[in-house]
């Protein structure tokens, strides 16, 4: 009672607790959702069994029991009254007699079921009516339509509560203020802040709709909805994971005494790869790192097409060392991205999967972003982390648990937020500088298409390799892949006779990739099979090719 004395000030607790209050009962207290989480439980109870229950009932095989058998065997108390419920007190004005609701007294296990229901349903109703001042109840307005994903140009219209008040009550009535943007109708000081309702909103942009009705000084609870406009569900078909940062570099001495730990420089990018702008409302990631998307903040929630969003370590470590003002930042997500590996898990609004993959730490998923190990260096080499993993080619139905589908940054941190490639924009053919090399090659490459001094040749060489089945010599290709090139399909291929080429796996075998931190990576394919006599002239070559 004491805290509900707190009715004026920028927060009153009072008006805030109905606000709450009022939020849930559109959701987890809603009459509907209540009801029904009653009947799931009274079914897990019954365990699928169509057996009337009674009192002290026979003992049947094992798998027709349930928990509600034991219990009316152990307390047969069906029918009979039990004291302190409703409708059997002798203390009571009415006996049990001639109690007018005399089902109060059940009879089997379904009435009781019934019973906790209605009762509920009927305090719920009860609790809505509460919230009064003097003998006018102040219930939040109601809107024509509580959120979603709606056309633009909806109309939104906003009306008093009305209906039947207990006796000696009324509902009350006044000026409904509204916001277009989610911030409170009611000003700070108590007085109106918003917009006088006069007639239907036109939802013409993706917006959270909030509104008061004021009334002799007084503010009614508030009734707040996000609406999307314009955009399809989230899902498989339209969002992938783009980017994700697992193995930041270490908090600097400046980061950790900002009270930062490396972790909170974490982050996941989503990339909307439709043509449309799609509704993120409620998806969530489930594992790896826990995150909800929620239904809160519309510029976050609309993704147009070719928009990026990440989900963070930290809210306040994320612009102390990326560009904040280039990424849409959705939120701090729980709990960490393992340096080991682990399974991401992204689900849509209804739980179906949009993304599941698990990254790895070892080739062929990039090490570089791992801070892990080169492969077949001697003695091997530390080559530090700090750098992302980054989606090629990110598209519908790419194969995310492919190591191979996925290369590391081009520079330390990562792209959060922003393109992680340059496009190429010239003709695929075309030879800029002369030099005998194409311009679409020179962009595969990394090299600079308007020098001719500039340009990266593959390099074969027989070279030795320690494998399990012992050490011999193979053909080895090393090539430069350009870490900001999306739209190239690299393909590294085997001949013996320069007519017949192959790039199976059967004959050629990818070994590595190292990062040269010059925005290009090194990567490293050898031949299947030995050179060796009955092999002795092979051939290799690289192809690059728009996917």
């Amino acid at each position: 009672q004491r805290l509900h004395q707190h009715t004026t000030g920028a927060s009153p607790y009072e008006l805030r607790h109905w606000d709450r209050y009022w939020e849930l009962r559109r959701g987890l207290f809603a009459t509907g959702n209540i009801l029904g989480e009653i009947d799931a439980e009274a079914a897990t109870l019954l365990n699928g069994s169509p057996t009337p229950v009674s009192n002290n009932m026979s003992l049947l095989p094992p798998l027709q029991e349930n928990a509600v058998m034991r219990h009316y065997r152990k307390w047969p108390i069906l029918g009979v009254y039990t004291w302190p419920n409703a409708g059997g007190d002798p203390n009571d004005a009415l006996p049990p007699t001639i109690d007018p609701e005399p089902w109060r007294i059940n009879t089997t296990f379904q009435l009781e079921v019934n019973w906790m229901k209605d009762w509920l349903a009927n305090r719920l109703v009860w609790i809505d009516d509460q919230n009064f001042v003097g003998t006018v109840i102040y219930r939040p307005p109601n809107f024509s339509q509580y959120g979603g994903n709606v056309n633009a140009g909806t109309q939104l219209t906003i009306s008093a509560y009305s209906g039947t008040p207990p006796v000696g009550f009324t509902y009350a009535s006044g000026t409904i203020y509204y916001t277009t943007d989610g911030s409170d109708p009611r000003g700070s000081t108590g007085a109106p802040a918003g917009t006088a309702y006069s007639g239907p909103v036109n939802v013409s942009a993706s917006q959270t709709v909030m509104a008061r009705l004021y009334n002799a000084g007084a503010w009614s609870p508030a009734s707040k909805s996000t609406f999307i406009v314009n955009a399809v569900p989230a899902s498989a078909a339209n969002l992938v994971v783009s980017e994700l940062m697992y193995n930041p570099l270490n908090a600097t001495n400046a980061e950790i005494a900002a009270g930062y730990t490396t972790n909170n420089f974490e982050y996941i990018e989503l990339l909307n790869v439709s043509a449309n702008n799609v509704d993120l409302t409620n998806i969530a990631f489930t594992e790896g790192v826990l995150f909800n998307f929620g239904a809160n903040n519309p510029t976050v929630l609309t993704m147009p097409p070719g928009g990026r969003v990440v989900v963070v370590g930290s809210i306040n470590a994320f612009p102390a060392r990326y560009d904040s003002n280039a990424a849409v930042v959705a939120g701090a997500f729980t709990g960490s991205l393992s340096n080991n590996g682990a399974r991401i898990t992204l689900v849509d609004a209804t739980g179906a999967t949009i993304a599941q993959f698990t990254y790895g730490t070892s080739e062929p998923w990039p090490v570089d972003a791992a801070g892990g190990v080169y492969d077949n260096s001697a003695p091997p080499q530390l080559i530090g982390g700090g750098y992302s993993l980054v989606l090629n080619n990110p598209a519908a139905g790419i194969d995310c648990n492919n190591g191979a589908n996925w290369r590391s940054s081009a520079q330390i941190g990562g792209t959060p937020g922003l393109a992680n490639g340059i496009p190429f924009t010239g003709q695929a053919n075309a030879d800029t500088d002369g030099d005998g090399v194409s311009d679409f090659f020179e962009y595969a490459t990394g090299s600079n298409m308007n020098s001719a001094a500039s340009k990266n040749l593959p390099v074969v060489a027989i070279a030795q390799f320690v494998l399990i089945i012992g050490t011999d010599n193979y053909l080895r290709l090393d090539y430069r892949r350009n870490l900001a090139a999306d739209g190239v399909n690299y393909t590294v291929q085997l001949s013996q006779n320069l007519v017949s080429w192959a790039g199976d796996a059967g004959t050629v075998t990818y070994v590595g990739s190292h990062n040269n931190g010059d925005g290009t990576a090194t990567v490293t394919y050898r031949s299947t099979l030995p050179v060796s006599a009955t092999q002795p002239r092979c051939f290799m070559r690289l192809i690059v090719s728009p996917p």
